[in-house]
């Protein structure tokens, strides 16, 4: 299943890849982290919380937030195939690993929600160009990636804070250098 994120050699990212670089930050990250997380779950919330796209497949942002009504969509679909999925492999674990990490209750939910932000962050950094970003919707990525709401998700951890931080930083460098567009248009 591919995500809308582009890598390094200008091909999109896999949810598998994804997932993967999840797991790696999470090795990373963990041990720097103030809140104590379990890393047995932690690992496993990595590896349901987007299980339920082998079914459904990936809505991309730009289009969830054109059409509220697909987040509602989305949201009962993934239930649906979640629960598929679980059936198929008899295990209730999946299920209620998946309702974890959808209601960001744990410090280990959280984690693994502020690990899937930072690797979208990551590979667009890393990406071969940012061109893609800004093909949708006047710029809606650039919006939501420069808004305060944005860096609120690594509020409460100062080690993801200051890596979210220099990748915004890179990232506006590359705007201006390669793309030749200011990114302050786009902070609020």
């Amino acid at each position: 299943e591919l995500r809308t994120t582009q890598l390094a050699n200008g091909e999109k990212e896999s949810v598998s890849s994804h997932t993967w670089m999840m797991s790696l930050m999470a090795i990373v990250f963990a041990p720097l982290l103030r809140a104590s997380v379990n890393m047995e779950r932690v690992l496993k919330l990595c590896t349901v919380h987007d299980l339920a796209e082998s079914i459904v497949h990936d809505i991309p942002l730009h289009e969830q937030v054109k059409n509220s009504d697909i987040c509602k969509t989305k949201c009962e679909c993934e239930l649906a195939a979640i629960k598929k999925i679980c059936g198929w492999a008899d295990n209730a674990e999946l299920l209620a690993l998946w309702k974890e990490y959808e209601a960001r209750q744990t410090p280990e939910s959280r984690f693994v929600k502020q690990l899937d932000l930072l690797d979208v962050d990551l590979q667009m950094m890393c990406s071969r160009t940012l061109d893609y970003v800004g093909e949708y919707d006047d710029g809606i990525y650039w919006k939501m990636y420069f808004s305060e709401k944005r860096a609120m998700p690594f509020a409460d951890e100062p080690v993801l804070m200051k890596f979210f931080l220099a990748i915004r930083a890179e990232i506006e460098s590359r705007m201006r250098t390669e793309l030749r567009i200011n990114p302050d248009i786009y902070k609020n």
